[in-house]
């Protein structure tokens, strides 16, 4: 095996960035990422599996000044093949 996919989720601005796994093919990165909750999966023209949320949730708050309006943070996600670099396991001594 020459390349894994690594699927990662973050929340807005690369927030809470997480590694959800490592994967031999894009289709089982597809599948982890369509496990994930609230999360739209396709794949994009650059050929990496993609998620976005189903559904942006607008919270309206009351504080001291008056209505506002915030954004409830929603994960995003991204697959991407990588080069596999080492084989055998990293040793303490190296």
């Amino acid at each position: 095996m020459d390349e894994v996919w690594v699927a990662l989720t973050w929340s807005a601005h690369g927030e809470g960035t997480a590694v959800q796994g490592v994967y031999e093919s894009r289709e089982a990165a597809f599948e982890c990422l369509k496990g994930e909750p609230n999360m739209t999966v396709y794949v994009g023209e650059d050929g990496f599996v993609h998620g976005r949320p189903k559904v942006e949730r607008l919270v309206r708050e009351w504080p001291r000044w008056g209505w506002g309006v915030k954004w409830v943070p929603e994960k995003w996600a991204v697959a991407t093949p990588e080069k596999v670099r080492r084989r055998a396991p990293v040793t303490q001594a190296e």
